[in-house]
């Protein structure tokens, strides 16, 4: 059984308890990575340990400051008529 720290059950505890209000929002957490590029947000979003933090390392790499890390694990996204906004948080993601 795999052991968690207690900084990181207290961080998934405390975004359980806000995901549980955002839909009301039109919001909702998702499990994913997210860089920004010329004004739009690409969000990769797979299992955890498959590389999502890596892909956003190679946007940095070759994009430089072109690419902005928004949140590399668990970004709250607003969905409204016509488009999709996206947050980073502030507890997740390598970046931080």
């Amino acid at each position: 059984m795999p052991q968690y720290s207690l900084q990181y059950l207290e961080t998934l505890a405390a975004l359980r308890k806000i995901a549980d209000f955002m839909p009301e929002k039109d919001c909702f957490l998702m499990h994913g990575a997210v860089v920004a590029w010329k004004d739009q947000g690409y969000l990769f979003t797979a299992p955890s340990g498959t590389g999502k933090s890596t892909h956003l390392a190679l946007w940095k790499k070759y994009l430089g400051d072109q690419a902005e890390v928004i949140n590399g694990d668990k970004p709250f996204l607003k969905v409204m008529e016509d488009e999709v906004w996206v947050y980073g948080t502030p507890w997740a993601g390598k970046e931080q």
